[in-house]
């Protein structure tokens, strides 16, 4: 991030001027204002995080700081606790409940791949517009 916007992570600097700077900047301060449905699409494999293969998890699990997918379930989570009244992560298939809250030890069935393997999103937005 540090080479993109000239700031670093919070947990790397945790001074006033840098938290006011990603305060307005993070999207799961502002998910639990939302008041409708949050389906959340996250595959194994991300394509902004690493780790970039499954023999490179390990190296990257590093509980509570970071694991494999939790910027997804920080969203997640933010939104379940903001009071969204409705948030899943992926699809039936995958059997995620809605309104659960993860941690790095119990963390939602992901989507096999990547997002651009299939066409997740097509069929998300078929389920959400089916619901009532």
């Amino acid at each position: 991030m540090h080479e993109l916007l000239g700031h670093y992570s919070i947990y790397r600097d945790a001074s006033s001027e840098n938290r006011a700077f990603w305060a307005e900047r993070e999207a799961d301060k502002f998910i639990g204002q939302f008041r409708g449905r949050y389906l959340r699409l996250q595959a194994e494999w991300d394509h902004a995080q690493p780790p970039g293969e499954r023999a490179e998890i390990p190296m990257f699990h590093q509980p509570p700081m970071w694991w494999q997918c939790k910027h997804a379930t920080d969203m997640v989570n933010a939104a379940v606790t903001g009071g969204v009244p409705w948030v899943r992560v992926n699809l039936p298939e995958q059997a995620n409940s809605i309104n659960a809250t993860y941690d790095a030890d119990n963390q939602p069935v992901y989507l096999p791949g990547q997002l651009a393997d299939k066409p997740w999103a097509v069929l998300a937005v078929l389920e959400m517009a089916r619901m009532d």
